[in-house]
């Protein structure tokens, strides 16, 4: 059993699932990730070594702490039905605005007069005696 030992070596842990050394460092390193084990590899000496003497990390809940873990996932539960409707909210308000932008967009291209290739030069008599600059 796991609490019978504290370090585990890869040969004795492949042989007994029955996997290679770099599939059983994956199994090990998934198995911390999950918090299903505690501890650490050590590629040179090809062992696992569990943490401060507590080797596995329970799964079970007991029954005693159910109603605890049952109102936790329903204020979980709440609180992510809250997000949804606020992230829907949120993309109906980005739906609209792109609408009314690609609208405006429309309206403005509609509007504009292409311009010709050659610009005119504004008549300089028109500036004379206002106090401009000739062109």
């Amino acid at each position: 059993t796991c609490a019978a030992q504290t370090t585990l070596s890869y040969a004795d842990l492949s042989q007994t699932l029955d996997t290679d050394a770099q599939s059983l460092e994956e199994i090990i390193i998934s198995s911390v990730y999950a918090r299903l084990i505690n501890g650490q590899l050590c590629q040179k000496l090809k062992t696992f070594q569990f943490a401060h003497g507590q080797p596995c990390i329970a799964r079970d809940v007991h029954p005693k702490d159910l109603p605890q873990l049952l109102q936790t996932i329903q204020i979980l539960a709440k609180r992510l039905d809250a997000t949804m409707q606020s992230l829907d909210l949120k993309k109906q308000q980005v739906d609209s605005c792109k609408s009314a932008h690609e609208t405006f967009w429309k309206q403005v291209e509609g509007n504009v007069k292409p311009r010709s290739s050659k610009r005119s030069r504004p008549d300089i008599a028109m500036f004379v005696g206002k106090g401009q600059p000739i062109l």
